[in-house]
């Protein structure tokens, strides 16, 4: 969490094992862990994580099956301080406990821990979906969803609207490592997929990408979902985009963001995309920007947007582009000197003016 978490954490006396180094005994008597509320049996787990990983499992092993069922997700969390092999058989474990907020916990430290038995039947699931043959990806989705998926965290049943076969394929393809489709992203992509199952396929796969991180998996999957997540305005398709646009390296961010205000495609989550790019934005995007605002009254139609890109812009629009907004902010003035829209970009002008002044003052 940065400096904000530190400071935040030293507000509570409470949330002082947050500030503990490596190695500080952050309840030497163990009190806290036998009698304290949930937040400091955390708290005292999560130090004792930090300073042997092994005998802080076992303690929470050893307490395990009288913990209230509503506070073991949270204690569980504590293991991924320290993760590793040696917890694997732990977590196997709470994959079985009754309560879905206890298994989701493990299966995500378990996706988390690379060579898990986990991960390789996730990979073997999908492997046994999708196989290549020669130049082109036969899908065989599964028939049904038995109960070592559903005990793995495939959801059995569909959202409505969605074939059973194919949330299936989509949740087994989600929840499989990148790494074990053994081709570079784009070139997995480009071959035909049989069946007609292309498009579930490559939502399975940006979800996975959104979920891990994964740079060149999101980049290349952007490419092939954009059209149509622009053509059919589907939310959860904008929501998949998203995911994908916050896995994306920063320059890539950039870039992305730069062809979407130039309309090459129609700007899909847009403002989620420009407040993910790092601030103060480059130069070019800032002056992207700038054009956008100005096309917005002069032909695309929708000046309306301009408030919430220009309140976008304030915080990160370059004090460089000052002057360039403020012509832009007086010339929409003569055309509309009404606009709640223009108003929006007039703010925005004076905000980077004033900041601009003040740079300039404190050189």
């Amino acid at each position: 969490g940065g400096a904000r978490a530190g400071w935040l954490a030293a507000q509570r006396p409470e949330w002082a094992y947050l500030l503990a180094e490596p190695g500080a005994d952050a309840d030497a008597d163990g009190s806290a862990w036998a009698d304290g509320p949930p937040s400091r049996r955390i708290g005292h787990l999560t130090a004792a994580r930090r300073r042997d990983p092994a005998a802080a499992r076992e303690l929470l092993a050893a307490s395990w099956s009288a913990e209230p069922g509503e506070e073991r997700g949270p204690l569980l969390s504590a293991l991924r301080v320290g993760l590793g092999p040696a917890d694997e058989d732990f977590l196997e474990r709470a994959l079985d406990d009754r309560r879905a907020r206890v298994r989701d916990v493990a299966a995500g430290l378990l996706a988390e821990l690379p060579g898990s038995r986990y991960q390789a039947r996730r990979a073997a699931r999908a492997t046994a979906c999708v196989r290549r043959d020669g130049d082109r990806l036969v899908v065989t989705p599964p028939v049904e969803c038995d109960a070592a998926m559903q005990r793995d965290g495939v959801a059995a049943r569909p959202p409505v609207g969605v074939g059973a076969r194919a949330w299936w394929l989509e949740e087994i393809v989600a929840r499989a490592p990148l790494r074990g489709w053994g081709a570079a992203p784009a070139a997995l992509l480009a071959l035909p997929v049989g069946g007609g199952w292309a498009a579930v396929l490559h939502r399975g796969l940006a979800r996975a990408a959104a979920t891990f991180g994964d740079a060149a998996w999101a980049a290349a999957l952007l490419e092939a979902l954009l059209p149509t997540a622009a053509a059919d305005r589907r939310p959860d398709d904008a929501l998949l985009v998203e995911g994908l646009y916050s896995a994306l390296a920063p320059a890539a961010q950039v870039a992305l963001a730069r062809r979407a205000l130039a309309g090459e495609f129609d700007g899909v989550g847009l403002d989620r995309l420009l407040d993910l790019c790092p601030a103060p934005w480059p130069v070019e995007l800032g002056t992207a920007v700038a054009d956008h605002l100005a096309a917005l009254f002069r032909g695309r139609g929708r000046p309306w947007r301009a408030v919430e890109l220009s309140r976008l812009a304030a915080l990160r629009m370059p004090a460089s582009l000052a002057g360039r907004v403020a012509a832009l902010a007086a010339a929409l003035h003569e055309e509309w000197p009404a606009s709640p829209h223009v108003r929006a970009v007039e703010t925005l002008a004076g905000i980077l003016r004033f900041r601009h002044d003040m740079i300039e003052e404190l050189a």
